[in-house]
């Protein structure tokens, strides 16, 4: 399967509206039916879908210390979306991201690597992550180790944006754009 910047225009919207799977990395994104979205709550999948869309420009409007949202300005062009819900936003957005990733993908099972700085999608479920008796999740480096790298699923900040990207384009909150996702041509 062909990831979603590798499709042209016309192939990717087909994709959409047949409700194939779009891959970014090693993350297959499939499309809600009319039906899952019934079933999880109209309200709490779009809630769930403006959680996960806000932008930089919306996370530095909202901070309201003066100073603080003057330095993230400065640092804008360094900044992406990921870093204001991984290290920036505190547990309460970091939360709700985890909370759409999951209806997203499925799962219950979509933990933050915090020493990584990444979002691993049922890595308890295989194994990886397993719980000591206090309640602590370990690596379980032998099964990690053992699993083939496509079975390894993580989002992280160079991917994020990516897979919002596409979450947009199923839902139709934003169109597919040849210009910005055209390759450049090596000379």
């Amino acid at each position: 399967m062909k990831d979603y910047k590798d499709l042209k225009e016309l192939d990717l919207k087909l994709n959409m509206l047949s409700g194939s799977i779009i891959k970014v990395d090693n993350l297959d994104i499939k499309p809600h039916t009319l039906k899952e979205i019934n079933e999880y709550g109209y309200s709490d999948y779009m809630n769930n879908l403006q959680r996960i869309s806000i932008s930089v420009d919306d996370f530095i409007s909202s901070v309201l210390d003066l100073e603080k949202r003057m330095i993230l300005e400065q640092e804008k062009d360094n900044l992406k979306t990921f870093d204001f819900y991984v290290k920036l936003g505190g547990q309460e957005m970091l939360e709700s991201l985890l909370v759409a990733l999951a209806m997203i993908f499925r799962t219950d099972d979509v933990r933050i690597l915090e020493k990584q700085d990444v979002i691993a999608i049922n890595f308890v479920k295989m194994g990886v992550l397993v719980s000591d008796k206090d309640g602590v999740m370990t690596v379980n480096e032998d099964i990690l180790d053992s699993l083939n790298e496509e079975e390894i699923m993580l989002i992280h900040r160079d991917n994020f944006d990516s897979v919002v990207e596409v979450i947009k384009f199923q839902n139709y909150l934003t169109k597919p754009s040849v210009k910005k996702r055209r390759k450049a041509k090596s000379c």
